[in-house]
Parts: structure tokens; C-alpha cells; sequence
């Protein structure tokens, strides 16, 4: 990056410590874009109707599907954990344990109030069923969710420089009248912030 490309990038993704992993590049990236759009994805509204047209994992069928009632993400839960990932992304396949304990403890320490809610930004059922007999044991238990019709993606895109969203991606949401809202975001691993 030479010295114009820098100046001509806002002040806060030239100050950004950090580094990320680009999807669709599926590489790591200059710090730069993270921070960027964790500032930019702050207060956005999720509606709660795009959260409900999820599609979910049925592990029987080994197939997505419509949910049914009582399967809407977050359910009564105060605060969520939406976690973004694909399986092409090499970082958010090497953080499913951290998640998985992550589950453990927010089920142990907040019963029902805060809850991990995994979304795949994967094509088909055929690459998650494989994806899954592959990971199952490393996962967090559930359920998972599909990024149907990529609504959740053409929300979160703009936020983010150059328009290409990065994986993993871990937003905080608490509730807001008939949405959730974005308060924390994590651009890229958890593992560099785990605590």
C-alpha cells in the first residue's frame, strides 16, 4: 500500500490494529476493513421478519427448511450472538470450538437470555450436509440457519469497505421494538479477542 492509498482511507481503518480474513477472497487482509465496518454495522437495525425467513437445518432430513413455530432465532432472548460463516472460510471453521464453548457458557451462566445463533452463508444443503459430516463433533450444537435469499448479506454488505463482506462475522444484538439491534460487532476471528 503506498503512501496516496493510505492518505485517501478514513482515519479509522488506517489506526485499525487488527487483522481480518476477506470473504470471497477467502485470505487475510489489512487490518484496515475490519474496524471499519465493525463501526459501520453499530445501531443497524435487523428486522425481526428477516431473522424469521432463516432457513434451519434439519439434521434428520439433512436438509434447510422453513421453521416452524417456536424455531424463530433469539426466541425470547434478551441479546443474541449472530455468528456469520461459510465454509470456505478458513478462520471461521478453525473458531467452531471456541463457539461451542461459548454455547456452553451462555446456557450455563444466562439461561435462555443471551443466545448463539450460527448463520451459514453456504449455497446448498449438499455442502452443508457434507460440511457438517465433516465438523459435526467441532460445532456448536444449534440450530443452525441458513443466510436464505442473502438478506442478511445485502443488510451487512454496504456497511463494509469495498462492499465485500468479511467472514467470520459476530454481531451482539439486543432487542428494539419489532427488530434487533446491532451493538458489538467483530469483524474477522474471535480468536485474536476471545476474551
Amino acid at each position: 500500500m503506498n503512501r496516496r492509498t493510505i492518505l485517501s482511507l478514513p482515519l479509522l481503518q488506517w489506526l485499525s490494529p487488527r487483522g481480518i480474513c476477506r470473504a470471497r477472497a477467502g485470505s487475510c487482509d489489512s487490518e484496515l476493513q475490519g474496524s471499519y465496518a465493525e463501526r459501520r454495522l453499530l445501531n443497524t437495525a435487523i428486522p425481526s421478519e428477516l431473522l424469521s425467513h432463516l432457513a434451519i437445518w434439519d439434521e434428520r432430513a439433512r436438509d434447510f427448511r422453513k421453521q416452524r413455530r417456536g424455531e424463530q432465532p433469539g426466541g425470547a432472548a434478551a441479546v443474541i450472538v449472530l455468528h456469520l460463516w461459510a465454509d470456505w472460510c478458513k478462520p471461521c471453521v478453525e473458531e467452531f470450538p471456541l463457539l461451542r464453548e461459548l454455547e456452553t457458557q451462555f446456557a450455563t451462566a444466562h439461561r435462555g437470555r443471551v443466545q448463539l445463533i450460527c448463520v451459514a452463508m453456504i449455497p446448498s444443503s449438499d455442502v452443508m450436509d457434507a460440511f457438517m459430516q465433516a465438523h459435526r463433533e467441532r460445532m456448536p450444537a444449534g440450530p443452525h440457519f441458513q443466510d436464505t435469499a442473502e438478506q442478511l448479506d445485502r443488510l451487512l454488505r454496504p456497511r463494509f469497505a469495498a462492499d465485500k463482506l468479511t467472514l467470520p462475522l459476530t454481531l451482539l444484538l439486543d432487542t428494539s421494538a419489532s427488530r434487533r439491534v446491532v451493538r458489538y460487532a467483530v469483524a474477522g476471528s474471535l480468536r485474536a479477542r476471545s476474551r
